[in-house]
C-alpha cells in the first residue's frame, strides 16, 4: 500500500510491547535517525509522511538500479 503526505502511519497496538519495536524506536530517538519528511510521536509509536524525499534527502550510499533490479523479478 502507498502513503500519501499527510498520512498516519503507526504502530499496531499488539506489536507495540515487541522487542524490536521497542529497540527501534529507542535507537532512532537515541540517533536521531528520523528524516526530514517524516515527523515522529516516539510516545505515541505514530508517524506522519510529510512529503515524499527528494534524491537529496536520501543517503548516497542507495543503489537504485538493485532496487528496481530487485522488484523487477
Amino acid at each position: 500500500a502507498q502513503i500519501s503526505a499527510g498520512d498516519k502511519v503507526s504502530v499496531r497496538e499488539k506489536a507495540r510491547n515487541q522487542l524490536r519495536i521497542q529497540e527501534s524506536i529507542a535507537l532512532s530517538r537515541d540517533l536521531d535517525l528520523v528524516p526530514a519528511w517524516v515527523d515522529v510521536d516516539f510516545d505515541k509509536l505514530e508517524g506522519t509522511f510529510k512529503s515524499a524525499p527528494d534524491r537529496d534527502d536520501l543517503p548516497p550510499d542507495i543503489n537504485e538500479n538493485l532496487i528496481v533490479e530487485l522488484y523487477s523479478k
